[in-house]
C-alpha cells in the first residue's frame, strides 16, 4: 500500500481540510471499479484523491489529459471524504474553478482514466 506521507512528508504537518467528492455509488459501478483498480495497484481511494489534489495544486493544471471514455453510471451516488493539507485543497479548488469544474467532476475523470489505464494516470510525487 502506498502511503502519501512517504511521498509528501512536509504536508503531513500542515493544517488539514476535509474535502469530498461525489461518485457513482454502486459497488458494480464507477466507484466500485475505481476501488478495484486502486486495490490492484496497492493504493486506497483516500490516498489516491489526496495525491490527485496535490498534483492539481502543484502543477496548477489538470495532471493528465482526459480521454473520452464511456462508462455506464448506476444513477446512485455516494460521497467519499478525505483530509488533505488546507493549502493543497484551496489551491486545487482554485485551479479546478479556473477550469470550470469542481473536485467531484475531477475525481470522476480520475476514476474513468484510472479504470481505462489500470493505473493512476499521473506520476505521484512528480
Amino acid at each position: 500500500m502506498v502511503h502519501l506521507p512517504a511521498i509528501m512528508p512536509s504536508l503531513s504537518s500542515l493544517p488539514q481540510k476535509k474535502n469530498s467528492a461525489e461518485q457513482d455509488g454502486n459497488t458494480t459501478g464507477l466507484k466500485g471499479e475505481f476501488e478495484r483498480v486502486l486495490d490492484g495497484i496497492g493504493l486506497d481511494p483516500t490516498n489516491a484523491m489526496r495525491c490527485f489534489a496535490f498534483q492539481i495544486a502543484r502543477k496548477e493544471s489538470f495532471p493528465f489529459e482526459p480521454s473520452p471514455i464511456e462508462f455506464e453510471m448506476s444513477g446512485k451516488t455516494t460521497v467519499t471524504s478525505f483530509k488533505v493539507a488546507e493549502k493543497v485543497a484551496d489551491d486545487a479548488d482554485a485551479v479546478l474553478q479556473d477550469l470550470g469544474m469542481n473536485f467531484s467532476s475531477a475525481v470522476r475523470l480520475l476514476a474513468l482514466q484510472t479504470i481505462a489505464e489500470g493505473a493512476i494516470p499521473f506520476r505521484a510525487g512528480a
